[in-house]
């Protein structure tokens, strides 16, 4: 274990191991390090009957789902077999997973289940568009996601890819097929209500990730968090509806530089707190079914400089 001294109330171990090759965001770091860009991918979750964690693992140059038991003990199993999964989500009933994968050149959405089998349902297919960051509906009937306009052009034989306007949010209906745009946003994450998804979104006057509520129904959105000096992503709510844990860009210091830290903040904006204060970046944050636990991916206490996941107690920071 490795924490600092503003970590010193809490209890933090590490769920992985560096052999595991666990992948993480990609971050990069801007003027002189003074500022920071980063990918909104979701490379962990947990089930919501709280019995498993799923993960990306870098294995033989692919990156592939896996998932382990959250109770420890046993081996990472291997869920998908292809190259490139990326943004990993629960269904209500834990029973199937869904995730985006490129492939040839693109972003799709697809989906399989979590524990037998090997069939894979392909859910968007769209070759201009990247379709990003799958999550269930407390019903089990949606799959929201966020979407972006995208076309790759190749000029001497180098390939590039030209991005058109902003991520938008929309939903398959796994019954009917039915596609439904939204509004502006990405990285959803349904509330219990069935009519809210937070979502995170880039803000036109600072350039800063933000954290809004969109009314699926009304179509109202709501600004829960936002910094003209961090910025903010991959929300995610507590399993009783108060808090919301996310990804904040911690700002340097003159001993620091800035890096990816997780906060969490009640669901009026209200009372943002920094739970993770390592040099190292924290990001992808999941809750445990019983709010007590708060799962991530960190770089910390790896002498291979590799990526691991950690858990976090919660309950000492109510």
């Amino acid at each position: 274990m490795e924490t600092v001294p503003e970590e010193g109330g809490i209890h933090l171990t590490r769920f992985t191991s560096d052999e595991e090759n666990t992948i993480a965001t990609a971050v990069y770091h801007t003027n002189n390090n003074n500022s920071l860009v980063w990918s909104g991918n979701r490379y962990l979750a947990v089930s919501p009957d709280g019995s498993r964690l799923a993960f990306v693992r870098w294995v033989d140059n692919k990156d592939n789902i896996y998932i382990k038991n959250t109770a420890g003990g046993t081996s990472a199993v291997q869920r998908t077999f292809r190259t490139a999964v990326s943004d990993i989500s629960f269904s209500p009933d834990s029973k199937y997973i869904a995730f985006s994968e490129m492939v040839n050149g693109f972003s799709h959405i697809y989906m399989m289940n979590a524990s037998e089998g090997s069939a894979v349902q392909e859910i968007t297919s769209a070759n201009n568009y990247d379709d990003l960051n799958p999550a269930f509906s407390p019903d089990g009937n949606l799959i929201f996601f966020s979407r972006i306009e995208k076309h790759i052009n190749i000029i001497n034989n180098a390939q590039t890819a030209t991005y058109n306007g902003n991520f938008t949010i929309w939903s398959y209906n796994l019954k009917t097929g039915l596609l439904t745009q939204y509004d502006e946003g990405f990285d959803p994450c349904p509330m219990a209500d069935g009519k809210s998804i937070l979502v995170s979104r880039t803000s036109k006057q600072s350039g800063m990730g933000e954290i809004w509520m969109l009314n699926t129904e009304s179509g109202a959105v709501t600004q829960i968090l936002t910094s003209p000096r961090m910025g903010f992503s991959n929300p995610a709510i507590s399993p009783d509806g108060k808090k919301i844990v996310c990804v904040g860009s911690t700002p340097a210091t003159p001993t620091r530089p800035t890096n990816l830290d997780i906060y969490t903040v009640n669901t009026d904006g209200t009372s943002l707190t920094q739970l993770t204060f390592h040099l190292a970046s924290d990001m992808c944050p999941a809750w445990s079914a019983d709010g007590k636990t708060i799962y991530f991916i960190s770089g910390r206490a790896s002498n291979a400089q590799r990526y691991n996941v950690w858990q976090m107690g919660y309950t000492k920071l109510m």
